[in-house]
């Protein structure tokens, strides 16, 4: 018997909420046992060359995955002719990012560390692919077996390399950890895909909805290029700006406070589909304003801890060198907290094809962020990184909830605290 769709979404959302729940478990130790083995020089490195693979595959990717998630779920589409197209879609696009990153990396660098990049490009790209079509049809379980095989298999490598060899480890290896941990998620996926019995035959390439595909990416892509750059390019940056043990610190300073993201990143996905079949309904406004205002107190709680904590965490999970780490971390968390409303209040728009205020408010925040890290970071390092990114996330958080309220009609209040309906809710389903 099927079960009702709000008792499927409940479920949905407490699988992927279990899962970012053990996968933040496996990446903070993964991060925790890679950073001891770097020290600030080598997590610099590192960081960057995955900030740098980050920001190209997200504009290589051309929002291929969540336009399928969008252009799937219209009325009178065939899923296979959706899925066929972006199969031909990911062939450029993986050949364009190895080619961005092939001449984006710094000269001398490693060869094994240029084909790791390169190779971790590839993965990010066809797993994002892979994922967006899963979505579509609402495979939680799948996608949510694949983020923990990536998590687990990277973890134990660094167990069994710190038992054989010990603690230290070089940028290039901790790379391609990365890339295995990439690599088995593409083979999780690509398995549930075939599941899917979705391999069409004897389909025309004309016939294939290329233009529907293209039409929401391309919006979606610039979106998705703003939010990237804004997210990264504080790091990017920062080699140019500052030492390599300015960047190591505020990179471990921002990827221990940007691990709070995984909540609202996974309610943001799960709901996503969802609003897109509701579109212009009011369940979707009152969808997005339940999903936001918990994800913004399951955020807000452990960002206040983790600000108090900072200095006694860093030193003991990284050592006494990365203590540094907690001022730049604090100055942080105020803009990891409005991030986490901006991540799922987006999905709301995004579900209703409205592309065009997250466009403005991308360029114009990610904009604002390059100016401030040109100025901030010359003169406080790290700290002055801190200052830009959490301005400048507040501002696009702003922007994109008015945006929402506007629409909705529904006010702030809403969108932030906890209503004494949902304690009513969460206490009924308790007893």
């Amino acid at each position: 018997m099927k079960k009702p769709a709000g008792e499927r979404l409940r479920h949905q959302l407490m699988s992927a909420l279990s899962t970012e729940v053990l996968s933040f478990g496996m990446a903070f130790l993964f991060s925790v046992a890679t950073t001891r083995a770097l020290m600030p020089e080598g997590k610099g490195i590192y960081s960057s060359v995955v900030a740098l693979v980050g920001i190209t595959t997200s504009i290589a990717s051309f929002g291929v995955a969540k336009a399928t998630i969008q252009v799937t779920n219209r009325k009178g589409t065939n899923p296979a002719d959706v899925y066929a197209a972006v199969w031909w879609m990911t062939i450029p696009m993986c050949i364009s990012a190895s080619l961005v990153v092939l001449l984006l990396l710094p000269a001398g660098m490693d060869p094994v560390a240029i084909t790791t990049a390169v190779g971790m490009s590839c993965a990010f790209i066809i797993a994002g692919n892979l994922e967006g079509m899963l979505r579509s049809k609402q495979r939680t379980l799948a996608i949510n077996a694949s983020a923990l095989t990536q998590s687990a298999l990277p973890l134990g490598a660094v167990g069994l390399h710190v038992w054989r060899h010990g603690g230290s480890m070089s940028a290039t290896e901790v790379l391609g950890l990365s890339l295995l941990g990439w690599t088995a998620r593409v083979m999780v996926l690509a398995f549930a895909y075939a599941r899917l019995d979705a391999w069409p035959s004897r389909t025309r390439l004309r016939s294939l909805p290329w233009k529907d595909l293209v039409a929401f990416g391309a919006g979606y892509q610039v979106y998705a290029i703003t939010w990237s750059l804004h997210m990264r390019q504080d790091i990017s940056m920062a080699p140019y700006l500052c030492s390599a043990t300015e960047v190591g610190l505020y990179a471990t300073a921002a990827g221990l406070a940007q691990m709070l993201w995984r909540v609202p990143t996974a309610v943001g996905s799960v709901v996503l589909p969802r609003l897109a079949e509701a579109q212009g309904d009011k369940r979707s406004a009152t969808m997005t304003a339940i999903a936001t205002r918990w994800s913004f107190t399951a955020v807000v709680i452990p960002a206040i801890g983790l600000g108090v904590v900072a200095p006694w965490l860093l030193g003991l999970l990284y050592g006494p060198d990365f203590v540094a780490s907690a001022g730049p971390m604090r100055v942080l968390l105020p803009g990891v907290v409005t991030g986490a409303v901006y991540l799922v209040a987006a999905s709301n728009l995004v579900a209703r094809g409205q592309l065009r205020p997250l466009i403005l408010i991308g360029v114009a925040c990610t904009a604002s962020n390059a100016l401030l890290n040109l100025i901030l970071q010359p003169l406080y390092g790290g700290m002055g990184a801190a200052m830009a990114s959490c301005i400048t996330y507040t501002a696009s958080a702003l922007g994109v909830i008015w945006v929402v309220m506007r629409d909705s009609g529904l006010p702030l209040s809403a969108f932030l605290l906890v209503q004494s309906d949902d304690l009513r809710r969460l206490l009924k389903r308790a007893g």
